[in-house]
């Protein structure tokens, strides 16, 4: 997560609660050939995901949520946005991610 980013207490919470995340925030502005979806695949190759889930709420989410096994909306999102997802989760405002990952996708390590 980029330094100068608040960090909602919810995310701060996951290492209690989370055996194992990855958490990224990705800025496309350094490159004309940089999008979420390449930086998402990238992560997903090189970090051997199986699925690759993701949240949004604009338009410059869509390309990641076509490459996304599974894809939220927030309540908040543009409703182009809301279309093409898996399903709609509740505002950003309210720590919808950290909450979802903290009650559907609780992980343990590889050993």
């Amino acid at each position: 997560i980029a330094p100068n980013r608040q960090v909602p207490n919810a995310i701060r919470q996951w290492g209690k609660v989370l055996d194992q995340a990855t958490v990224v925030a990705i800025d496309p502005r350094f490159s004309a050939t940089a999008s979420k979806a390449n930086a998402a695949l990238y992560l997903k190759k090189h970090l051997g995901a199986d699925k690759l889930i993701s949240f949004g709420d604009n338009y410059n989410d869509i390309s990641l949520f076509q490459v996304s096994d599974f894809c939220y909306a927030t309540a908040n999102a543009k409703q182009q946005l809301k279309d093409i997802a898996s399903a709609t989760i509740d505002s950003c405002t309210c720590d919808a991610v950290a909450k979802f990952l903290i009650e559907n996708h609780r992980t343990t390590p590889s050993r």
